[in-house]
């Protein structure tokens, strides 16, 4: 996608794992995860729970992201 692209790209629809991102992260110039944050707080317990399972997403995709 990027290759071809003339503008800057973002793709984000179904992006779930660290490894979704990082695949993503490999064909476009950015990768949206909102819907995985806000399912993140919806299902969990507890706000903090919630907060704590977007804290380890992010940093697990950051660092896929970076690696790639």
């Amino acid at each position: 996608v990027r290759a071809t692209a003339t503008v800057t790209v973002a793709v984000g629809f179904g992006v779930r794992t660290a490894d979704q991102a990082a695949a993503v992260g490999e064909i476009a110039d950015g990768v949206i995860v909102g819907s995985r944050l806000v399912r993140a707080v919806a299902d969990a317990a507890t706000l903090e729970a919630g907060l704590e399972d977007i804290r380890g997403f992010l940093d697990e995709s950051t660092r896929r992201l970076s690696a790639g």
